[in-house]
């Protein structure tokens, strides 16, 4: 079963879940379907020894939970609560869902219940035990920078890049980390990586990020991530005269005399994607503050770094702006 066939199985599953559930057809994204189809491989990994993707394979996912459960708990496999959940939730709303799967189970129904029963169980446990670790009000040094240290490297960075000729690389590197401070902006998810580059104008695509660029003024507009549904389009401005601009202008003209319309990129100049920027993230962060971070971690240690005295208005405001609930905020981003 090549790549397509795998993803067209993955939206057909989910309209079955859908329709199961009596709840509204939604067309999944792209990118949604590229993170079941791998969490898909992974599972199917676990429980078969050959590499190519069948649905008596798939089945065995199924048939097989409990080796799934012993694989994904053992310490030496290092996986997050969250990274299980994800991984159940494929299990229980995706592969359970999959057009006539019990022609290749083969379960009878009894047995059936009892194995769904124990990936439901499974994954309210895990639920339980993120949304605990959310609740604590503490700071895992581990993933936690202080405001101040953030500051320390930052100034410091910018020295070393105003006293020497511009790498692009390093430079690409100062804007990500003044983005993911949330200065200037309150960061974001990993939307940087899908920004294109381009002049104010009104036929831009609804489906597309752009970094929107006149007279040095700088502007971002999200029209496409994991919650346009829900919150529509974000337009973020970027004060002409802070830090911020100032490097990302340098930046933009590197891009423009490379004749590239997109703002960031990888080790070999082509377009960074989503995943991409995690690990660029982590890369950057293991090398100036020696932590493992990610743009989540980043986007929980903001929320950390903030005042306790904000008024529910203010906490409100910087909620819609991160794209998320105020309700979100206060649980899944809390103190880390």
């Amino acid at each position: 079963m090549n790549d397509t066939e795998i993803d067209t199985l993955i939206v057909n599953a989910i309209k079955n879940n859908k329709i199961a559930k009596n709840k509204p057809e939604t067309e999944p994204k792209p990118s949604s379907i590229k993170i079941y189809k791998e969490q898909m491989k992974k599972l199917y990994s676990i429980v078969n020894t050959e590499t190519d993707i069948t649905l008596v394979g798939i089945a065995k996912i199924i048939t097989n939970f409990i080796d799934i459960k012993k694989m994904l708990d053992k310490s030496e496999s290092d996986y997050s609560d969250n990274t299980k959940k994800n991984y159940i939730n494929n299990v229980l709303n995706i592969i359970l869902y999959i057009t006539d799967i019990d022609k290749y189970h083969k379960l009878k129904s009894g047995k059936l219940d009892k194995i769904t029963q124990a990936i439901t169980e499974y994954w309210q446990e895990l639920i339980d035990r993120v949304n605990n670790k959310n609740l604590e009000n503490t700071k895992d040094p581990k993933t936690h920078i202080d405001s101040e240290e953030f500051s320390k490297v930052i100034k410091e960075m910018r020295k070393n890049i105003d006293k020497s000729d511009i790498d692009k690389n390093t430079l690409q590197d100062f804007i990500l980390l003044l983005l993911y401070e949330g200065k200037y902006i309150p960061p974001l998810r990993n939307n940087y990586a899908t920004l294109n580059i381009t002049e104010p104008q009104e036929s831009l695509l609804s489906s597309e990020n752009y970094l929107i660029c006149k007279d040095g003024k700088n502007e971002i507009l999200i029209n496409s991530d994991k919650v346009d549904k829900k919150m529509g389009s974000a337009k973020y401005k970027i004060n002409k005269s802070s830090i911020l601009n100032k490097y990302l202008n340098k930046l933009l003209e590197i891009r423009k005399n490379e004749n590239k319309d997109y703002l960031l990129e990888n080790a070999d100049g082509e377009r960074l994607s989503c995943n991409g920027l995690t690990k660029k993230l982590q890369k950057i962060f293991l090398k100036y503050f020696d932590k493992k971070i990610s743009s989540s971690n980043l986007r929980h240690i903001f929320i950390s770094n903030l005042s306790p005295n904000l008024t529910n208005k203010k906490l409100d405001k910087i909620a819609s702006s991160m794209r998320h609930s105020l309700q979100v905020q206060k649980s899944t981003y809390k103190k880390v």
